[in-house]
């Protein structure tokens, strides 16, 4: 289990090693970007970015379980409760392998209907066979995807945090050979994209079910007396990371539908898919930041110890801060350059629109992560209703009412500013429910830890 005496360096420690394995597998997402972008075109780019919203709703369900799991399992080993802790695991595996099969099983049976509904239609039905195949491909990750990242946080709970770096290291490897084989050698088009993603997140999986033939670990399978129990708790602990999945999802629709109607069309839509591609780096680092803190905050809500709580508020605070510092120094000064990669022969006006977007969206990072910190920080505390709510509020209204208002002045710019503007409004949002809560304005730790005071406990 992880050990949290020394709170600082083991926050740290974890948040490395989450960020990390986060960025191998994002990795593989945005090399299928650069590689459909410089070698198989915009349209391909565009169909690409087109299905991102089905990706945003496996993650739905991939961030039901992993938060969940690793909240429930975290508090049951912070109260010493090991045999809590396992048939949690036992009950999430089970439960994953049954809705991968459903999500496959959906994807190939009504893909293209899926692609219609995400905007293939009219000017835009050229997209639909590319995003077909595209999806037709990659359903086959699905049961892969869903078990990392739940594996993700769990190996960290079991004492192996190393094997999630060595399956995602194998993966990312495999998935940039397989992408570049496909478009310079075999040439199979967007299935063969979606094949390669699958067939590399597969192998990292049979990585990481090595662990399971060590002896001395929590977590065992066991299929005796299950009787599902615990999901009720996962599902509503993991009801955020989902709730920011599913407003992910919509508000990609929506992005998507705006920039289908302005000026450039299909290269503002591929423009927005290199954002996004983009944004899958910032978003994993972020990923490993919330991850940590709910992790920690389960362990530390199983102690109900609230001066470790302040203490743990203190420290991501300050994570926070200088994450999105660090991010903002790596993109915006070098926005020309990171974009750049993605423009093929056909593709330097894509690069350019994107180049502008990706610089507005870096005017919101250092608040994105401590928002990010925040939501995470009270979904491990489970403070659940809180912590949907202000998921909602970031993904989705905040972002998408702004770019809605905004497009008939501003055409394309109206979505790259509201990524700046959700993170502004949902900052400031987040103050004024502390202050309303608290009766004052306060930024004091001892304010944001959310945890009911017990006799003998420092207030």
């Amino acid at each position: 289990m992880t050990d949290i005496d020394n709170m600082p360096r083991a926050f740290l420690k974890n948040m490395v090693g989450m960020v990390v394995a986060s960025m191998m597998a994002m990795l593989g997402i945005v090399v299928d970007g650069i590689v459909i972008s410089r070698f198989l075109g915009t349209q391909r780019m565009a169909a690409y970015g087109l299905v991102t919203p089905i990706t945003n709703l496996i993650m739905v369900f991939s961030g039901i379980l992993s938060s969940g799991s690793q909240v429930v399992c975290g508090k049951y080993l912070g109260a010493g409760d090991k045999k809590g802790a396992r048939r949690a695991f036992s009950e999430c595996m089970v439960a994953t392998v049954l809705l991968s099969v459903f999500l496959m099983g959906m994807l190939f049976l009504f893909r293209d209907d899926f692609c219609r509904m995400l905007g293939a239609v009219g000017k835009s039905a050229g997209l639909l066979p590319l995003a077909s195949e595209y999806l037709l491909g990659m359903l086959f990750s699905i049961p892969a995807v869903l078990l990392l990242f739940e594996f993700n946080g769990l190996m960290r709970l079991d004492n192996d945090p190393n094997r999630i770096i060595v399956a995602v290291a194998a993966m990312t490897i495999l998935d940039i050979f397989g992408d570049l084989l496909n478009a310079l050698v075999i040439h199979g088009d967007m299935l063969g994209m979606g094949l390669s993603t699958s067939i590399s997140y597969t192998i990292a999986l049979g990585i990481m079910l090595l662990h399971f033939r060590k002896k001395d670990i929590v977590f065992h399978l066991s299929l005796k007396n299950l009787r599902f129990r615990e999901l009720k708790s996962v599902f509503w602990i993991g009801s955020s990371s989902a709730v920011g999945a599913a407003s992910a999802m919509l508000r990609n629709r929506v992005l998507n539908g705006i920039m289908l109607g302005t000026v450039y069309a299909v290269t503002a839509t591929a423009a927005l898919s290199v954002l996004n591609t983009i944004m899958n780096i910032t978003s994993c680092t972020m990923v490993g930041l919330g991850m940590t803190c709910s992790m920690f905050a389960g362990i530390v809500s199983g102690k109900e110890d609230r001066v470790m709580a302040r203490e743990l508020v203190e420290i991501t605070a300050k994570m926070a801060l200088v994450t999105g510092a660090v991010l903002f120094l790596v993109f915006f000064p070098f926005a020309r350059v990171i974009t750049g990669v993605f423009a093929g022969a056909d593709s330097r006006e894509m690069a350019e629109l994107a180049c502008r977007g990706l610089r507005f969206y870096c005017l919101g990072l250092l608040l994105y992560a401590v928002n990010t910190a925040f939501i995470n920080y009270t979904q491990g505390m489970r403070k659940i209703v809180l912590s949907n709510v202000f998921c909602i509020l970031e993904n989705f209204v905040f972002i998408v009412l702004p770019a809605l208002a905004l497009a008939g002045i501003l055409d394309s710019d109206a979505v790259w500013i509201s990524y700046c503007i959700t993170e502004v409004v949902t900052f400031a949002s987040v103050l004024a429910y502390v202050t309303w809560k608290n009766g004052r304005f306060s930024l004091n730790a001892e304010d944001y830890i959310f945890m009911d005071q017990k006799d003998g406990q420092e207030a």
